[in-house]
């Protein structure tokens, strides 16, 4: 399973997602975008700083290296990261002959377009053999969506995190992340980046 995205930062609902794939699929590839999100208070968010709170996460639940991939995808577009992973253009994970690829996606609604996250690969099971790797196939999306869960009837997003960790409030931080994981630890790797990915 791929599940590509910005993740700035990683909040629960997103290891939620991991976790639905690691049940389905043997391996699930995290793919973090280059682009950095900087919260209102100026603090930068990076894939570095995605990365360490991944592992943090994936440490929380007893997933590891074995079971999940994190990546650095070349590309803004989660849903061209996919279709390169496909192709075998990501550096972190080539697929074999037989793979099924499988692309990570929600039921969640996007804020903007109110067309779900699935929508956007509707035809990735599509994908022209030319534009795989040798012998690798992909799945449809609608059989393996991820449909998340709720915060007070609310679908958690990163945009809300990002307020939540400049307001430096533990409870409300903590209402983003997984059980067990400490604020402070998230905290410290967002506010602990170089001066110069500050605003």
């Amino acid at each position: 399973a791929v599940i590509p995205g910005k993740f700035k930062p990683p909040h629960r609902g997103h290891l939620d997602m991991v976790r639905h794939y690691s049940e389905v699929a043997d391996v699930v590839v995290i793919l973090i975008s280059p682009i950095s999100k900087v919260t209102d208070d100026g603090i930068e968010i990076s894939r570095e700083e995605s990365k360490q709170i991944w592992q943090v996460y994936l440490n929380s639940v007893g997933l590891d290296s074995n079971n999940v991939i994190i990546a650095r995808s070349p590309f803004n577009s989660p849903v061209q990261s996919s279709y390169e992973l496909v192709a075998g253009n990501i550096d972190g994970f080539i697929p074999a002959a037989g793979d099924l690829i499988i692309p990570g996606a929600s039921t969640k609604p996007d804020p903007k377009s109110g067309l779900s996250d699935t929508s956007r690969f509707r035809k990735f099971h599509l994908i022209p053999k030319e534009m795989r790797a040798p012998g690798v196939l992909t799945a449809d999306v609608e059989d393996y969506a991820f449909t998340p869960s709720k915060l007070s009837g609310v679908a958690v997003s990163a945009t809300d995190f990002r307020t939540a960790l400049d307001s430096g409030n533990i409870e409300a931080i903590i209402s983003f992340i997984p059980d067990g994981v400490s604020p402070e630890t998230i905290l410290d790797i967002v506010q602990d980046a170089e001066p110069e990915q500050k605003k």
